[in-house]
Parts: C-alpha cells; structure tokens; sequence
C-alpha cells in the first residue's frame, strides 16, 4: 500500500471534528459522515478487544468515509456555483438578444427615414412645394379613386 501521509485515524479525526465545529457540511455528506464515525467506533473496540489488523482496516474505512464527505461538500459547493454561472449567462444571453433586437429596430427605423429623406429631396429637387408632399404623405392612401353613384329613381330597375 502506498504512503498515505498522516495515518488513518488522525485524518478520519480531523475531517470529523471540522465538520462538527462547522456548517461547512451539506445534507449529501452527512450519510459519508456518519459511516466515519461508525467505523471509528468500530476501529476502537477492535482496539480494544486487541484486533489490531482489523482497527487498521476500520480506521482506514474511516478515512475513506471521511474523504468521501468532503468530497461530496466540494462537489455540492462546485455545482451550486456552475449553477450561479448558467444562470448568469442565460441572463446575459437574454440581455444580448434584447439588445439585437432592439437594434434591429433602430436600423430598421433609420432606413425608413433615410427613404423619406431621400424623397423629401427628389420632390424639393423637382419643384413640389414641401408644404404639398407633406399633405399628401399625411392623406390616407386609396387603390382607387372612389365612385360616385347616383341613387336611383325609386321604381325603376
């Protein structure tokens, strides 16, 4: 087996009393929590009962437990911060397609003054009065000119 550091028992130790005297522990660790203090109970009355080889074991178990808990504490915390991004660029995405839009609009509504511009001098650079084409851009437009018809004499077809 490879060198692990610090031995077992003072590792399972140390990341159960951090999480007891901090909040820092999240409901999806607390299972991981608890399976190290078992097997550190465990580990102890193997001790006692002068089982070394198995309160090894157990103290390793507890290690493995214990590492499991923080590693479930970061993944918890990693993912509710992936979350804050997502939901941040789903705004900003929003924002930007608000944004195009809302330039769309404005290209949009310039081009159409550009062309009355455009005709506002076409008709000053043909001799329309400007008071006269504003008259006529301000008339409703008809396809045809209305026809007047005379109301027949009543009887007659």
């Amino acid at each position: 087996m490879a060198n692990r550091g610090p031995d077992d028992r003072t590792v399972a130790t140390q990341v159960l009393a951090q999480y007891a005297a901090s909040a820092s522990a999240v409901p999806a660790s607390s299972h991981a929590l608890a399976e190290a203090k078992l097997a550190l109970q465990r580990a102890e009355q193997a001790r006692a009962a002068g089982d070394l080889t198995h309160a090894k074991h157990l103290e390793g178990l507890a290690r493995e437990w214990a590492e499991m808990a923080q590693d479930v504490t970061r993944a918890t915390s990693a993912e509710g911060r992936a979350d804050q991004k997502q939901r941040a660029a789903a705004s900003a995405t929003l924002n930007i397609r608000k944004t195009q839009a809302l330039i769309e609009t404005l290209v949009a509504r310039r081009a159409r003054a550009q062309g009355e511009l455009q005709q506002l001098h076409a008709a000053s650079s043909a001799g329309i009065p400007s008071a006269a084409l504003s008259a006529a851009r301000l008339r409703p437009h008809s396809t045809a000119p209305a026809a007047t018809k005379k109301a027949a004499p009543a009887g007659s077809k």
